[in-house]
């Protein structure tokens, strides 16, 4: 099992070392590398050309598209045009990887590269940051290559989204040794990932852990005896519970976060922080303003806090699209792939989608945090080769460590 991952590295070193320059850094340094990457493609070209399909194309015009329109008012800069079209490239090379190496160990590879490539500037400023100063001085963080500019915490806290989903699958039972190894490594992650999400007091990242573990409890309750279900709630319940009492005693676990709340009324907060006024007006101006329109024009909110809807107000209505076309397509490839016999594979993808979707609904996601739409490309292009490949009863006779029943 181990000898295709290492066939994977041998083969693709170039390609990996690029993808994880990339990701360090995709809005300024990342740049450089997202103008090579496409080349993979060139000297591939064979089977890119095989490999492309309906995904694809719409993934193609919608970056096609929104790149023309974003050219008539670059605001971002020119170079921003090598991240547009990386969402069709990450497909493409996604999907064709999948075929080259045919194996399910070689997506729990790719899948923590990924998510060490994307969390790891940021875990480790924040790391340092905590070390230093504790679980106080504001949410927005400076990171390691710029200690005079401050990020996001919103931005910031998307780049454990990876590490924060694949926490639901170390709560399933009876894995495999190979699977063991992994739920180690996710669970590593996890802790770090868990740490830098409190010192950035983010609500979406505990919300979307909240749901991928409710889906998952879903997910086993009738797979499972009810012996190991009552386990698992208990522990659920058990660390729940301890969560309160650390928030209520006031821990410094929860410094940023009682901050916040003493900011905040209860009718922001069920306002999704103000989003869902956003959303309503900026729904209505894609129909009144379908080529797009400036964020001061509309109550001077810089922007939709939605991946869709700032498409939208980027690029008009076009771009959009292609852009929901895809997502729809995106949703029935899921849907095929997690009928998968093996409950960590479908707890695994099925909580990565459901979490960069959730993620995808209420941050602007193309401007903000390009690094997680890219991923969820690749992620997808992947899958789709992945199941291109594989008929029912094939994986489990081919990789019995890893038996996947697509």
């Amino acid at each position: 099992m181990t000898d295709n991952i290492w066939t994977l590295v041998k083969k693709e070193f170039i390609l990996l070392l690029l993808f994880f320059i990339f990701f360090l850094n995709p809005p300024t340094y990342g740049v450089y590398q997202a103008f090579l990457i496409p080349f993979y493609l060139v000297l591939n070209y064979k089977l890119a050309i095989q490999n492309i399909d309906n995904k694809g194309i719409f993934l193609f015009l919608f970056s096609i598209s929104y790149i023309l329109i974003y050219l008539l008012n670059p605001t971002g800069g020119y170079s921003l045009i090598a991240i547009y079209i990386s969402f069709f490239t990450f497909y493409m090379i996604g999907k064709i990887l999948a075929k080259k190496y045919q194996s399910g160990s070689v997506f729990y590879f790719v899948f923590i590269f990924l998510m060490l490539s994307d969390l790891l500037i940021p875990s480790v400023s924040i790391i340092t940051n905590i070390a230093n100063h504790g679980f106080t001085g504001g949410r927005n963080m400076t990171l390691l290559w710029d200690p005079n500019f401050e990020y996001s915490a919103t931005g910031l806290a998307g780049h454990f989204i990876l590490s924060i989903t694949a926490f639901s699958t170390i709560l399933i039972p009876n894995t495999t040794k190979f699977e063991n190894r992994i739920k180690m490594l996710y669970g590593v992650f996890f802790i770090i990932s868990l740490l830098c999400i409190l010192r950035l007091a983010s609500k979406t990242q505990i919300m979307i852990l909240a749901i991928t573990i409710f889906i998952t409890i879903l997910y086993l309750i009738p797979k499972q005896p009810f012996i190991k279900t009552f386990g698992l709630l208990t522990l659920l319940t058990t660390t729940i519970l301890v969560v309160f009492y650390l928030k209520s005693t006031d821990s410094v676990l929860f410094n940023e976060y009682n901050q916040r709340a003493e900011t905040e009324d209860i009718s922001y907060t069920l306002s999704a922080s103000g989003r869902t006024d956003i959303w309503s007006r900026s729904v209505g101006n894609i129909f009144t303003h379908p080529l797009g329109w400036e964020a001061h024009e509309f109550g001077n909110f810089k922007y939709s806090h939605n991946l869709w809807l700032d498409a939208g107000r980027v690029t008009g209505i076009i771009p959009l699209i292609f852009l929901i076309i895809y997502t729809l397509q995106s949703i029935s490839l899921i849907l095929k792939v997690i009928r998968s016999n093996n409950y960590f594979f479908n707890i695994n993808v099925a909580s990565t989608f459901i979490g960069l979707m959730a993620l995808f609904f209420v941050e602007p996601i193309i401007e903000g945090l390009p690094s997680a739409l890219i991923i969820f490309c690749f992620l997808i292009g992947y899958l789709t080769g992945f199941i291109e490949v594989r008929t029912v009863g094939q994986i489990k006779n081919t990789y019995s460590e890893v038996p996947l029943t697509i």
